[in-house]
């Protein structure tokens, strides 16, 4: 078995090397029926979105076996890796790959069952969140694309961090436009769409909302537009100003400025999963327990 030619653009042999046992998994979800939907450049967006993960695990200790190699032509690296040339790293990557394949370098069981680990979760949620948007095509497209049913994807990007086992909110871009994937429950993003919509359209956006039960959601792509005239910039203050106070009312938490932004003279609303958050007043810790 050789070192297979691959597209990573790495120093990392050990990345390589597991690069040849994600494809092996990846091969369960070209026999589902969404897979054709998949364009090749979404495909590789699912490649390097595992690898980076990997890389995350294995760079370091892949950098450390580079030191053991060169200690007599760089003595200097067993000291700091940081003395490891970029040279170096590229001339021995291939190097590393070839001695993992041949086993005279093994890889820490630890190290193993993690990567292990990130690859069943990884095509554990990409099986489900395709699958999803596979079958629920319709309704989304319906609801997001005025009935234009999208056929194809074009590229998957994760946005936000990694939660339950792999899962994470990720930007989908169709033939027919972007959606966002929520792998939660986004009841509450259909409710409060439409209470800010009969209510407070006047300041507030808010992405239109598909949720299936507790499994899934659908949320529509919003992009920030910023205000132009002396009107529109007032009209945005004033809708800062009437969002705080109804954010304010409702205890609402994580209205960063990537959940809250700009939107054509109103501010846009988007990752609401806590817009309601439980409020204990002072004291009544005590009242626990006393019904």
């Amino acid at each position: 078995m050789s070192v297979k030619n691959s597209v990573l653009d790495t120093e990392n042999g050990f990345l390589l090397y597991f690069e040849a046992k994600l494809d092996e998994g990846l091969e369960q979800l070209q026999t589902a029926e969404y897979y054709p939907m998949l364009d090749d450049a979404a495909k590789q967006d699912i490649r390097e979105a595992v690898l980076a993960k990997v890389d995350h695990i294995t760079g370091s200790y892949c950098y450390s076996v580079m030191a053991d190699l060169l200690k007599d032509d760089n003595p200097l690296a067993g000291y700091d890796l940081k003395f490891i040339t970029k040279a170096e790293k590229k001339r021995l990557c291939p190097v590393i790959t070839q001695k993992l394949i041949n086993r005279e370098i093994i890889p820490p069981s630890r190290m193993v069952s993690n990567v292990e680990k990130v690859f069943d979760n990884a095509i554990h949620f990409y099986d489900r969140m395709l699958g999803n948007l596979y079958r629920y095509r319709k309704e989304i497209s319906n609801l997001l694309f005025d009935g234009r049913v999208y056929t194809s994807v074009a590229s998957i990007e994760g946005s936000g961090d990694t939660h339950n086992h792999g899962k994470f909110t990720a930007i989908i871009e169709t033939d027919q436009g972007k959606l966002v994937y929520k792998p939660r429950s986004c009841e509450i993003d259909v409710q409060a769409y439409h209470f800010m919509k009969k209510y407070f359209d006047d300041i507030i956006v808010m992405p239109k909302a598909f949720a299936v039960e507790q499994e899934f959601g659908v949320i529509e792509f919003l992009t920030k537009k910023i205000s132009e005239g002396e009107e529109a910039a007032a009209g945005y203050y004033y809708a800062l100003g009437g969002t705080t106070a109804l954010l304010k009312t409702l205890g609402s938490k994580d209205m960063h400025l990537e959940n809250l932004f700009a939107c054509d003279g109103r501010l846009a609303l988007i990752d609401i999963e806590t817009l309601l958050y439980p409020y204990v007043r002072p004291g009544t810790e005590r009242l626990r327990g006393s019904f």
